[in-house]
């Protein structure tokens, strides 16, 4: 299911916000419902906030936005000129490692099938995984 059509799907679909420091490997990530997708500013709000316990926080200089995310979430533009951010062009999934990353977050999510694709269990679980993901990175 594409990015663009999750919101019309007849089944619920999970959406996975998902953001990395390109130099850290450090990531966030949240789980939402394709029937109910939060503004992608509220997702980076909160990405870029300070967390209890864990080091991703604080908006980039550069950012790299894929182009469905771009075309679903046209806010997304106006944000990066209004705070100055530094849009790097995004040509492939694989250029700017989101492939790898979407793939390594769904490995993780993956063990967790046996919450029964529940978004509210997901969602409350990934600050915790991401806590712990990133950690294992950096040791």
């Amino acid at each position: 299911m594409s990015l663009s059509k999750v919101d019309k799907a007849e089944k619920e679909h999970l959406v996975h916000y998902l953001i990395r420091d390109h130099f850290s490997g450090v990531f966030y990530a949240e789980i939402h419902s394709g029937t109910a997708l939060i503004p992608v500013e509220e997702f980076l709000f909160r990405a870029w906030s300070q967390k209890e316990d864990y080091s991703f926080c604080g908006a980039p200089a550069f950012i790299s936005v894929p182009k469905t995310v771009s075309e679903k979430f046209p806010t997304i533009n106006r944000l990066i000129e209004k705070y100055g951010f530094q849009p790097l062009e995004v040509t492939s999934g694989f250029q700017s490692g989101t492939i790898q990353d979407v793939k390594t977050w769904e490995d993780l999510v993956r063990g967790f099938s046996g919450l029964g694709g529940r978004a509210e269990i997901l969602r409350e679980w990934t600050p915790a995984v991401c806590t712990r993901y990133s950690a294992y990175l950096n040791d």
